[in-house]
């Protein structure tokens, strides 16, 4: 071994494997109503709920993003093939909307979700999202 290489292996052990213990997944949170309309008043408690644990995470730095979606859309089969309306906008198939989280691993993600006041009238997919190089 060349002593040139000396530094580089310095630089690999002190610098970069301890960061990638740090190194975070990313997720996206596929939220999806149970078919149950919350009332009003069941809409301003789950956002006094919600705004603590989104701020929670923000702060934490595993919040990236989120956000409710509109109840309209299309579904498209295949190419040519689009449907404005049906059951994909419906009750126990509509897609509320989602959150962009970033955690040390399936299992962190999977912590914090199961603590999100969503869930209360919602069920929540959790995607690891996979790194495209």
């Amino acid at each position: 071994m060349g002593t040139k290489s000396v530094p580089i292996i310095l630089l690999i052990l002190f610098f970069i494997k301890p960061r990638l213990k740090n190194i975070k997944m990313e997720f996206i949170l596929i939220v999806k109503s149970k078919g149950v309309e919350p009332t009003s008043q069941d809409m301003q408690k789950l956002l006094q709920n919600y705004t603590p644990w989104m701020q929670l995470y923000t702060d934490s730095g595993n919040y990236v993003a989120g956000s409710p979606f509109r109840k309209d859309g299309a579904l498209l089969t295949k190419k040519g093939e689009c449907s404005l309306n049906g059951n994909f906008l419906k009750g126990a198939n509509l897609i509320t909307g989602y959150i962009h989280l970033v955690a040390e691993s399936l299992d962190a993600a999977i912590q914090i979700t199961n603590e999100c006041p969503l869930l209360e009238f919602n069920t929540i997919v959790v995607m690891p999202i996979l790194e495209m190089k």
